[in-house]
C-alpha cells in the first residue's frame, strides 16, 4: 500500500459468476477503500464474457503468476506489495491460490469453502499470521437480512436495548434450510466433480449454513448427517441433498434471573438442524428458511435474502444505497416479513398461580404473534470490514483484530463439514473430537 489513506489495490483471481455477481459490485461500491488493479481470466475461458471488454481500463492477465510478476510491455505492471487478492475460482483451487497470494505478500479474500481439508485450513491461518496478512473467507450469508434479524432477536442486549430480554429466550430448536426446486441438474463443476475436489451441495450451501450455526452457537458436541444424491442425475458420489444435526450438550441449571420458563429449569443445548434440497417443490416465498423455537417464543422466516437477486439485476450498494438489502414492497409478505411469537408478559420465569388459587397446575403464559420486517441485508459490510482491517494491520502491524471472518472460524467450519461427511459415510453419529 502506498499510503495509509490510499485505496487498496485489488486483484481478482477468476472472472467467474461469483466474481461478477458478488465481489466486483461490492468492491467497486467502495472506491475510497479499493481500486481494481488486475483481473485474471484463463485464455479461452467460457465461464463469462471477456474481462477486457467489461473492464477495458483494468489490467487483465491469463495466469495467476502474472498478477504478481507483471509482464513485458505491461503499462500497469505487477500488483503492488501488500495489496488484496480475491480468489473466486473453483473450490478445488481456493487453497492453492490463496497460499500463493499470501506467500507473494498479499492480503486475501477467498470464496467459500476456503479449504477442503483441515491441513489446508490450518495452512491459511499459519501463513497469514506469520506474514502479518489478512486472510478472510467470503461468508456473506452472515450478513443476510434474516440472519441479522435473528441475531438481534436472540441477543437484544448486544444489538439494541440492554433492558430488553430476548423475545425468543434460550434457543431450544433451530432449523435452518436453503431449499430450492431444481429437478433438473444445471451441470457445471459443482455438480460433476467429486466432494474431494469440492463438488456437491454440502460444500456449496452447507458451508454457509454450518458457518452461520457455528457463529451463533460454537462447536457442537456431536454431528449426525445424511448426505445423498436425490435426483439420480449426478455422479453417485456428488450430493444434491443433505441434512446435518448438530448436538449441543445439556446446559447447567439456568440462574433465577435468566430467561428460563420456570425457576430451576435445565434445558438441553439447542437442537440444530441444517439442510438443503433440490427437490423442495414450494414457491420461493414459501420455502422455510428459519424456524427457531425458544423458552419464550419462536421465529419463522420464509424465502431468501434479497441481495443476491438485486446484484444479479445490476443493483449495487452504490447505485441503490437506500433500497439495497431491503425487500421491495412488491415482494410477497410471506417472504419479506418474519413471524415472531412470544410471551405477552415481560418476565416468563415465574409460573403464575392458577385461577382458583389452589395448588393445581399453573396457568401457562399467553402468546402473541406478529409479522415483523427484516433488518436490511449488509453484504457491503464484509468488504468494509476487510478494508478497515487491512488498514489497521498496515498502520499498526496489528494481527487480524476485528476481522469479521477469522481463519480459526474457517478451520471450525471445514472440520464440521468433514465430520458431516464422515457421519453420512459411516452411518453413525460422530464426536466433535474425532
Amino acid at each position: 500500500m502506498s499510503s495509509p489513506s490510499a485505496p487498496i489495490c485489488v486483484a481478482i483471481v477468476g472472472f467467474s459468476g461469483a466474481a461478477r455477481t458478488f465481489h466486483l459490485p461490492l468492491l467497486l461500491s467502495l472506491p475510497d477503500l479499493f481500486h481494481l488493479h488486475t483481473i485474471q481470466q484463463r485464455e479461452g475461458s467460457t465461464s463469462g464474457p471477456p474481462a477486457a471488454k467489461v473492464f477495458p481500463n483494468v489490467r487483465v492477465v491469463s495466469t495467476v503468476e502474472a498478477i504478481f510478476e507483471g509482464t513485458e510491455g505491461d503499462k500497469t505492471g505487477a500488483l503492488p506489495p501488500r495489496s488484496l487478492v480475491v480468489i473466486a475460482t473453483s473450490n478445488e483451487t481456493h487453497n492453492q491460490f490463496a497460499l500463493q497470494a499470501l506467500r507473494a505478500g498479499h492480503h486475501v479474500v477467498v470464496e467459500k469453502p476456503a479449504a477442503l481439508t483441515l491441513t489446508e485450513a490450518e495452512s491459511l491461518k499459519q501463513e497469514s499470521e506469520s506474514r502479518g496478512l489478512v486472510c478472510a473467507a467470503f461468508q456473506n450469508r452472515r450478513l443476510d437480512s434474516d440472519f441479522l434479524t435473528l441475531r438481534t432477536l436472540l441477543s437484544p442486549t448486544r444489538h439494541t436495548k440492554p433492558s430488553l430480554p430476548s423475545p425468543i429466550g434460550q434457543p431450544v430448536t433451530v432449523i435452518s434450510r436453503f431449499d430450492r426446486y431444481r429437478p433438473f441438474a444445471k451441470g457445471g463443476w459443482r455438480e460433476s466433480v467429486s466432494p474431494e475436489k469440492g463438488g456437491g451441495l454440502l460444500w456449496d450451501l452447507g458451508a454457509h449454513l454450518i458457518d452461520q450455526a457455528l457463529f451463533l452457537f460454537g462447536p457442537p458436541e456431536k454431528v449426525t448427517a445424511f448426505v445423498s444424491s436425490s435426483r439420480g442425475q449426478l455422479p453417485a458420489e456428488v450430493d444434491d441433498d443433505f441434512l446435518v444435526h448438530l448436538h449441543y450438550p445439556l446446559s447447567a441449571p439456568l440462574p433465577p434471573d435468566s430467561e428460563a420458563p420456570a425457576p430451576g429449569t435445565r434445558i438441553s443445548g439447542p437442537r440444530v438442524t441444517l439442510g438443503a434440497s433440490c427437490l423442495a417443490a414450494h414457491i420461493s416465498s414459501e420455502q422455510v428458511r428459519w424456524r427457531v423455537e425458544g423458552t419464550r417464543g419462536s421465529f419463522e422466516k420464509r424465502g431468501l435474502d434479497p441481495q443476491e437477486d438485486q446484484l444479479k439485476a445490476g443493483w449495487t450498494p452504490a447505485s441503490h444505497a437506500d433500497a439495497f438489502g431491503s425487500y421491495h414492497e412488491r415482494i410477497p409478505a410471506s417472504m419479506r416479513l418474519g413471524r415472531l411469537t412470544t410471551t405477552m408478559t415481560r418476565d416468563a420465569s415465574e409460573a403464575p398461580a392458577n385461577d382458583a388459587g389452589s395448588s393445581g397446575a399453573p396457568v401457562q403464559p399467553k402468546l402473541v404473534s406478529s409479522s415483523i420486517p427484516m433488518l436490511p441485508g449488509r453484504y457491503i459490510q464484509f468488504y468494509q470490514n476487510v478494508g478497515q482491517t487491512i488498514r489497521d494491520v498496515e498502520q499498526a502491524r496489528k494481527q487480524e483484530g476485528n476481522l469479521f471472518v477469522k481463519p480459526d472460524q474457517v478451520i471450525m467450519t471445514t472440520k464440521c463439514i468433514l465430520l458431516a461427511r464422515k457421519s453420512a459415510k459411516e452411518e453413525r453419529t460422530v464426536a466433535w473430537t474425532e
